[in-house]
């Protein structure tokens, strides 16, 4: 029973070792995801772009601000290598973001205009220690607070 135990801990640990070389590999595709027809063109193409816009710029995390949860799913499904935080006043919308491949979701008090959106966000991700102060963010988010309408992509300093 021991010899078995010692031969599946040794297969294990060359799996996880072979896992971590893998994945720190400069070979790995990030940002590969190709669109398929059922994906909406304007959110998708923003939601890449903000993503290399995270690269470019080297910012701390990627902030969505989003009603539905989709901009966030895209910006998921490029595999940034920045932290995404879904910003949502919707519960059922960040229990769903909490499944999501590298997504936080953060709850926020339902918003107006875009610019109580943007202060109440920011105020709320510094509170919870996510951002500090000259922190560089990406957001994604809508020019209108329609439910899907995401058109806007702003990098800032905090």
């Amino acid at each position: 029973m021991a010899a078995i135990r010692a031969k599946i801990l040794r297969r294990a640990s060359r799996f996880d070792s072979t896992q971590a070389t893998a994945e720190a590999s400069p070979y790995l595709p990030r940002g590969t995801y190709v669109p398929d027809d059922t994906d909406d063109t304007v959110s998708m193409s923003t939601a890449r772009a903000a993503c290399f816009a995270a690269e470019e710029v080297k910012a701390n995390a990627i902030c969505v601000f989003t009603v539905t949860g989709r901009s966030a799913m895209y910006v998921s499904k490029q595999r940034p290598n920045v932290q995404v935080i879904a910003l949502t006043n919707s519960d059922a919308t960040a229990r769903r973001l909490a499944l999501c491949f590298g997504v936080l979701p953060v709850k926020i008090r339902k918003w107006n205009t875009i610019d109580s959106m943007l202060a109440n966000g920011i105020k709320r991700l510094k509170q919870l220690q996510l951002l500090k102060t000259r922190d560089k963010a990406v957001i994604l988010c809508g020019t209108t607070t329609t439910p899907g309408a995401t058109n806007m992509i702003k990098v800032l300093t905090v």
